[in-house]
């Protein structure tokens, strides 16, 4: 297993494909603060003082939505059956 719990060199389009529809759903139930500011972070891959400046928040703030947004979505995963907690360590 990778680190990113896909099954190395085994995983297709269709895989991420499938992922990413699950990503996307779980990060629609966040509150729009906590999945812009994981948008910026992780797929824009700013860090926490440039999402600060963009979004006129405190660098604390963009951390706490970080924070509470990624508690949530790990949940969230892991409630639908689509993260596995130990296959990714």
């Amino acid at each position: 297993m990778t680190s990113a719990g896909w099954p190395d060199g085994e995983h297709t389009a269709v895989d991420r494909e499938a992922a990413q529809r699950v990503l996307m759903a779980a990060l629609a139930q966040l509150s729009e603060r906590q999945a812009l500011v994981l948008r910026l972070r992780f797929f824009a891959a700013l860090p926490i003082a440039e999402v600060a400046r963009q979004l006129d928040l405190t660098p604390g703030t963009v951390k706490s939505l970080q924070h509470r947004g990624l508690t949530t979505l790990r949940r969230q995963l892991i409630e639908q059956g689509a993260y596995h907690p130990a296959e990714a360590e």
